[in-house]
């Protein structure tokens, strides 16, 4: 149980971060 929810943190955080990369790529291309 501890397993799943440590994996599920890990990929909300992986995915808030991608997010967060792509619009400041986009930020700084505009």
């Amino acid at each position: 149980m501890q397993k799943e929810n440590f994996l599920t943190t890990l990929t909300v955080l992986v995915s808030f971060l991608v997010i967060i990369g792509f619009f400041h790529q986009w930020v700084l291309t505009y």
